[in-house]
Order: C-alpha cells, then structure tokens, then sequence
C-alpha cells in the first residue's frame, strides 16, 4: 500500500562520455565494447561530488549492465552519491538495439532511401534485427513500473526517498 505521506526523487542519469561518443560515424548501439573517456569519467565524479550532497539522499540505484553505464554508476558510487550495495544492475535497462548495424559505419548503412524511411516511420522504425525507440521505451517503462510503483519496501516509506536510474 502506498504510504499517505511518500515522497520518491527520482534521477534519471546518463551514463558519461565514452568512446562511442567520440566516434559518431559508427553505429554502436547495444554494445558493451565501449568504456568510458576520462572526459566521461570526470563527468561522472563531478555528478557524483554533487548529488552526494543530495536531498533526499539516494537510497539505491539501477544500472543498465553496459561497461559505460556500470563505470558511472560505479564512480558515483565512489564519490558517495550512491550506496554501492544498493546497486541493482537491470536488464531492462540497456541502450537501444541498433540489430545488424551495430559496428558498421553511418554512412554505409543510413542511405537516401534508409533515412527517408526512418523519417516515415519515426519512433516506431526497427533497424535489421534490432529494437524501435518505441520498443525501449516499453521495456524501460514497463521495468520502471514493476520495479518502483509495485515495490512495497518503496511505496511504505515514510520519509523522503532517492533513486537514481543509470542508463543510456
């Protein structure tokens, strides 16, 4: 049963720059190969640093299980943003599924007529083998929702409660 008086902060946190970040001409989607650059490293101790002083303080954290995604999570866990045993990495949340194109150059697989067609379609486009947006969207909510809004040890708090989401 909810409790009359909870109150949930919830910060939705990308994870810092990585390689990937740094080379926008290949398709990198769903892979873990990409660690973070010590841009994004600093990025995630700067977040840290500040969201350690955070009220309500983060009570637990969920991360996607990508490396980028755990590095952060991980940094700001060291910088005391985030309580390192109240960690959950979760499924749910990875990046989006580029399917067949994962790996391959931009300009190779995103021609003319492919990028006319992502434009029809928008949110609802599925790349070869992949996901659409719209398909992320689903799974991360419909994670967020059993995971948070039917979580008794959450919706009994009588105090304020922090959740950060680390993902993409």
């Amino acid at each position: 049963m909810i409790h009359k008086n909870v109150q949930l902060t919830i910060h939705l946190i990308r994870h810092g720059e990585s390689f990937a970040n740094q080379h926008p001409e290949v398709l990198t989607g769903r892979s873990d190969a990409t660690r973070l650059t010590e841009t994004g490293k600093e990025q995630a101790s700067q977040l840290g640093r500040r969201l350690a002083g955070a009220t309500p303080r983060i009570d637990r954290a969920f991360t996607s299980p990508l490396q980028r995604a755990v590095q952060t999570t991980e940094i700001l866990s060291a910088e005391g943003a985030i309580p390192a045993e109240r960690v959950l990495v979760v499924d749910a949340l990875k990046e989006f599924s580029q399917g067949e194109w994962e790996g391959r150059l931009r300009r190779d697989v995103h021609t003319t007529e492919t990028l006319l067609y992502m434009n029809t379609k928008g949110f609802l486009f599925i790349p070869p083998g992949g996901e659409s947006q719209r398909m992320v969207e689903r799974r991360a909510a419909g994670w967020l929702e059993d995971a948070l809004f039917q979580d008794e040890e959450i919706l009994s708090q009588e105090m304020p409660l922090g959740i950060a989401i680390v993902s993409h």
